[in-house]
């Protein structure tokens, strides 16, 4: 099945901030997403949804948003296949089946690879911000997911749980494998320096450093280690430390440290030395 043909949509049940409802707009704008699904809504005024929904692409989805009673008439009116409902609250009729990652995790592998599916309608349903899902809705559902938090607290905004979701979802679906996205953010990569770049890194180093009789007291092992201690982190890319390197030795090369110096001269220095 190709990625575009599955379709998300976000239902917030019960919404009761209309800024919550807002910023979900906006998240889904962020995540390539336009689906804004709200059932029996508590506020009326959608002024504050208005402001919080911000960008261009948040202001649309949140205008065009789609308004049911029940989440079983959505269902049915927006021919969903597919209905994950986000909790945290497990019970006799609650039980959770899957930290959702684990869960999209599956859901993709599987999904990709089926031919037959032409078209898949997916609902990420949301509680309200206080009470989250009732029995009756969670018994709609086909998935009972969560999203893992410290357990010492474990509550998070509404906006948020619905940020956390769509990022993994964005990630598996635009992102992972893709070229695209990092060519438009002009992201640049480099390989990670290896042990050996390192170690040649710190002869090549400590070898310029004698020639100029900076150690004092043989004072080499001392030199090693702070160098060891500042770059053999791993992280060092092979560039950047190409790039240390070639500084570090032209400031050890240096015939006259005043003239790698823009704007120091000679006179200037007596200048500034008078009392």
């Amino acid at each position: 099945m190709e990625k575009d043909k599955i379709k998300f949509f976000v239902f917030l049940v019960g919404s009761e901030f209309a800024g919550n409802a807002g910023q979900i707009a906006r998240t889904l704008g962020n995540f390539e997403l336009d689906r804004l699904v709200l059932i029996a809504p508590e506020w009326q005024d959608p002024l504050q949804g208005l402001v919080f929904a911000h960008t261009p692409a948040g202001l649309n989805i949140f205008d065009n948003r789609e308004i049911f009673p029940d989440l079983e008439t959505a269902f049915k009116t927006l021919n969903i296949h597919l209905s994950i409902a986000f909790t945290r609250r497990a019970g006799k009729n609650r039980q959770i089946n899957w930290n959702f990652k684990d869960y999209f995790n599956s859901f993709f592998q599987e999904v990709f690879k089926n031919d037959k599916l032409e078209t898949l309608n997916v609902a990420l349903v949301f509680g309200r911000e206080k009470s989250g899902l009732n029995t009756d809705e969670i018994k709609l559902c086909s998935v009972l997911a969560y999203i893992p938090t410290n357990p010492e607290s474990p509550s998070l905004n509404l906006a948020q749980a619905v940020a956390i979701v769509l990022d993994y979802i964005y990630y598996e679906l635009k992102v992972k494998n893709s070229p695209e996205i990092p060519k438009k953010l002009k992201i640049q990569t480099h390989p990670i320096s290896t042990m050996e770049e390192r170690e040649n890194f710190y002869k090549d180093i400590i070898s310029a450093a004698k020639t100029r009789q900076l150690f004092i007291k043989n004072d080499e092992i001392s030199f090693r280690r702070l160098f060891e201690r500042i770059f053999s982190s791993p992280i060092i890319s092979s560039k950047d430390l190409s790039l240390l390197k070639s500084m570090l030795m032209r400031f050890i090369y240096a015939k006259n440290i005043e003239e790698e110096i823009p704007g120091q001269n000679k006179e200037n220095k007596d200048v500034s030395e008078k009392p």
